[in-house]
């Protein structure tokens, strides 16, 4: 008796040893390409990965997963979107993705080019954005979160747009299909991510390549909202302004991007930038808001409209309201480069006046409805504001999404229209 109870206790404890050694045999085995995907996770500030999808890894081999996580690291794909945290840095992160996969010639051919890209705004899920990843915009990774073309109502000063969390024409199926329209590419059946990618109009004029200038697009199909706007706490904003004139030229001038960014402009001749403002998109102003909460603390666009308003005939500080550094407002507004043309020989963009100027967010005298501006100038010939402004320009105006107005006497004038727009942040 005491044999058999000594023999079976050996077998048990035999069996224990094996289940030890297949344990520690598996998790050497795996161990190395688990950490890889770790260090990949934690490299790239948020995973780069689906976490839901690595949840699930056994599933599949380690050669079939590594396959799986290359193809999601160009952001072509829902199940891999990129993370909206490491967009704005993606180009320096994505050094320590190629360490990890060294040699693997599908990760180190990977660029990125302006154009559209998958990224995870967390609740919102993946969204199909377009990105601006030349750093020659001030240093690049800049995601895009609102739109507005010629004559558009959309996102007028008093649109709820500029308060909730609604989202406009955001959707893959909404994007793929305007990007098939004949005022855009142009193409007939299916359109993938992989055709999208291919399109060089995409990666140097705008969204939706040179239609964006176009006078006679529906602003219900074309105007847009995403959740960059809602939800990605953004610490810089820029707004590329679209106006060509009768003749053919393109709006240039604001803020100047510069050889300092070491970009490279994209086009038909590209090239490195050597001169200022040598940009192949439209008229640019470049802002970091800065919150009256003394903790700084970046939020989204949404949070900074959402129920704050200048004081009329003061600068653009009042409680919970945020200035732009350095702080721009009734003083120093006709010193900022944001209204001037760079190059004399394009059309001018923005009327303005001598006197009283302001420049800021969330502008508005209730008395003075032609007035009213999200983000822009205004400018007077008296002293004072006295809702009797000459000059208004910028998006979220009174009655149009964006346009420059200026009454019949300003001292120069500018375009008086309407201007499409995209809004950027990162």
């Amino acid at each position: 008796m005491k044999i058999g109870i000594i023999i079976f206790n050996l077998t048990v404890i035999l069996f224990l040893i094996f289940l030890i050694y297949f344990y520690v045999y598996i998790n050497y085995k795996y161990e190395t390409f688990n950490q890889s995907v770790a260090v990949s996770a934690t490299t790239v500030i948020d995973s780069t990965i689906n976490q839901n999808y690595l949840n699930n890894v056994g599933s599949f081999s380690e050669a079939q997963l590594t396959e799986k996580i290359i193809a999601g690291f160009d952001g072509g794909s829902q199940l891999f979107a990129y993370p909206a945290s490491i967009i704005p840095n993606i180009k320096i992160n994505f050094q320590a993705i190629k360490s990890i996969f060294k040699g693997n010639a599908s990760v180190y051919a990977t660029e990125f080019d302006d154009g559209y890209y998958w990224i995870n705004f967390g609740a919102a899920g993946g969204r199909y954005i377009y990105c601006i990843m030349n750093e020659a915009y001030f240093g690049g990774g800049w995601m895009l979160a609102m739109r507005a073309v010629r004559n558009s109502t959309t996102f007028k000063y008093d649109s709820t747009y500029w308060t909730d969390t609604r989202t406009l024409n955001d959707e893959w199926g909404t994007i793929n299909t305007i990007l098939k329209r004949p005022e855009v590419l142009n193409i007939q059946g299916e359109l993938s991510h992989s055709d999208i990618r291919k399109q060089e109009i995409l990666k140097y004029t705008s969204s939706i390549g040179e239609a964006i200038f176009r006078k006679d697009l529906d602003p219900n199909i074309f105007d847009l909202k995403t959740d960059a706007f809602n939800s990605y706490n953004a610490r810089e904003w820029m707004v590329i302004f679209y106006y060509k004139d009768d003749s053919g030229s393109i709006a240039r001038g604001g803020d100047v991007i510069t050889a300092k960014y070491k970009g490279r402009i994209r086009g038909p001749n590209s090239d490195f930038i050597t001169t200022a403002n040598n940009n192949t998109r439209g008229y640019i102003w470049y802002e970091t808001p800065v919150s009256s909460d003394p903790r700084n603390e970046a939020q989204p666009i949404r949070q900074l409209f959402y129920d704050k308003t200048a004081r009329p005939g003061g600068p653009n500080s009042n409680n919970n309201n945020v200035d732009f550094r350095p702080r721009s407002g009734v003083i120093n507004a006709k010193e900022l480069d944001k209204w001037k043309n760079v190059n004399p020989n394009t059309p001018r963009l923005w009327s303005c006046q001598q006197g009283y100027n302001f420049y800021g967010i969330n502008w508005e005298i209730p008395v003075s409805n032609n007035f009213k501006v999200r983000w822009g100038f205004i400018w007077n010939n008296e002293s004072h504001e006295t809702s009797s402004s000459d000059v208004s320009c910028g998006i979220g105006m009174n009655d149009m999404s964006c346009r420059d107005y200026s009454w019949e006497q300003a001292e120069f004038k500018g375009c008086n229209s309407s201007i499409a727009f995209e809004f950027y942040v990162r």
